[in-house]
């Protein structure tokens, strides 16, 4: 993990520049009188997305924006995505507590998920739940959202997932299950012809 965000903080210039354009290029589309409310609502979630790691009060905002848009034309979609997002930036700010409580909400709000939004709630739990050092609730999360993606058939997804599980019991100091996920990752990275992408 420590590695990872030394990553994230050498290349935080690199992307703010680069993800320049993209925000430039989303605020001119909602500006489009043709848009309609569903659009501006994803449009508001993608700048919180690209904002999320760059400036977390712009993230907040954005998302603030989608939501009371949400569910001001009760839009049960839109307002499982923006109870996603708003989970997501309590996670990056470390309020993990209340980032559960927002995936919770948004599994609830409509129990009628497709197997990918419930794979990503999954993830999302995982993630969090590793961060707080309950590695046996990380565990059982990444394991269903494993299982999810398996059936879906998204190499690209399953292959994160090993190496998520491979991160968790790294922090365990279960080296040999991590070096286990760690390899299935790895194999099917090379499969897709992005082993550097682990």
């Amino acid at each position: 993990r420590h590695t990872w965000l030394t990553i994230l903080t050498l290349t935080w210039g690199f992307a703010l520049f680069a993800q320049s354009p993209k925000i430039d290029s989303l605020k001119k589309e909602l500006n489009k009188n043709s848009l309609s409310d569903t659009g501006k609502i994803r449009l508001y979630l993608q700048l919180s997305k690209l904002f999320i790691k760059q400036d977390i009060d712009s993230a907040k905002y954005y998302v603030s924006i989608a939501s009371n848009f949400a569910h001001s034309i009760n839009n049960a979609e839109a307002i499982v995505s923006c109870y996603m997002s708003e989970g997501n930036v309590a996670y990056e700010t470390g309020d993990f507590e209340n980032a559960i409580k927002n995936y919770n909400i948004a599994i609830t709000t409509n129990p009628k998920h497709s197997k990918r939004v419930l794979a990503e709630y999954y993830s999302s739990m995982g993630l969090t739940y590793w961060q707080m050092e309950e590695f046996a609730k990380g565990e059982y999360y990444f394991k269903l959202c494993l299982k999810s993606y398996l059936e879906l058939n998204d190499n690209q997804k399953i292959s994160t997932t090993y190496n998520n599980l491979g991160s968790l019991y790294g922090s365990e100091d279960k080296t040999t299950l991590a070096s286990e996920y760690f390899y299935k990752a790895l194999k099917i990275k090379e499969l897709l012809g992005d082993s550097l992408g682990i």
